[in-house]
């Protein structure tokens, strides 16, 4: 796997290193890339701060305790979008969305 650089999420943002798709069936029969099932299960790997609560007073930085942590296996919403830092290795597609994006700590 790729070193990937240090992600520093802000507010409610999560990055969520996906869950390889397979490359083959249970069968050994070879998968071509369109025919792949895309996962929508994966790892955290940073969780911002948490969003700043609206009630505060000027020069507080109350927040919102985040609910996931670095190491939690999540399941994604459909249509989460995907970022590939870089596109010769497919293990670093990475998604970078916001806590309310991910529909479950799976345990």
């Amino acid at each position: 796997m790729a070193q990937l650089p240090e992600i520093i999420p802000i507010g409610n943002m999560c990055v969520v290193q996906r869950k390889k798709a397979s490359d083959t069936t249970k069968g050994g029969i070879a998968l071509p890339d369109a025919a792949r099932e895309t996962k929508m299960l994966g790892t955290v790997i940073a969780v911002g701060p948490g969003s700043l609560r609206s009630n505060r007073h000027e020069g507080e930085t109350e927040r919102y305790p985040m609910q996931v942590k670095v190491g939690d296996k999540v399941l994604l919403a459909t249509g989460t979008q995907v970022l590939r830092l870089d596109e010769a290795d497919p293990d670093t597609e990475l998604c970078i969305a916001p806590e309310h994006h991910l529909l479950a700590i799976l345990k």
